[in-house]
């Protein structure tokens, strides 16, 4: 049977009267890859961040793994919500070495060496461990976000424009490896860009965001 990760039920969100996101209606699966497409100000990272709990929403109800984590009276931490985000800034802390970076969310887990080593090897970063994040290349940062938002086990990974401050050569190399450390994890992913290629390559289904409306793809 399958099970549903994220379930998202006539979600609307305003700011001082102006709609944001207008009756959001979306449904992910265990290991389902779905991206949303739109340019900027569609309201793309604005329904990220009411997945992941940074936004208060006005309507409707957001739910993860069956369980209501946002309505329009409720509102579970972040924290407490098992996702992930990995963002275009990338938002490592740059006092922190690369293991530090990567062990940050799961200190108190017994296996946190462990992980981190698995995650090493999974994104070709072992030899960068012990540096801070300033003294390795963007890709190589890029790569340091990723393993520190899979170390806590999220049941859901979100995407905001991650590769969007990266070259075209560097991106294509992260879009295919990226593509079967996916698979190989089962991961479920949610992506939000504007790139159409980043998409295809990243996910199986693809959705447009457009004026806070969510729709099926051209």
């Amino acid at each position: 049977m399958t099970q549903n990760i994220l379930k998202i039920e006539n979600l609307n969100l305003s700011f001082k009267d102006q709609d944001i996101l207008k009756n959001i209606n979306l449904s992910l699966d265990l290991g389902e890859r779905v991206s949303i497409l739109g340019e900027s100000g569609s309201g793309k990272s604005s329904l990220l961040r009411c997945i992941a709990g940074f936004e208060n929403i006005n309507k409707g109800k957001i739910s993860l793994k069956n369980e209501i984590v946002s309505s329009d009276t409720y509102m579970l931490p972040t924290e407490k919500r098992g996702v992930g985000m990995v963002v275009q800034e990338k938002a490592l802390f740059p006092h922190l070495t690369v293991k530090k970076n990567i062990l940050f969310g799961i200190e108190s887990n017994s296996n946190k060496n462990e992980i981190v080593s698995e995650l090493a090897e999974l994104f070709k970063i072992e030899k960068l461990l012990d540096k801070l994040p300033g003294q390795i290349s963007g890709g190589e940062q890029q790569r340091v976000a990723f393993a520190r938002s899979l170390a806590p086990c999220p049941s859901l990974l979100m995407l905001d424009e991650p590769f969007s401050a990266l070259d075209d050569k560097l991106k294509q190399e992260l879009y295919y490896e990226l593509d079967k450390i996916f698979e190989k994890q089962e991961l479920s992913i949610l992506l939000v860009t504007h790139d159409r290629e980043e998409a295809q390559i990243l996910t199986s289904r693809s959705l447009k965001l457009s004026q806070g409306s969510l729709s099926l793809t051209e």
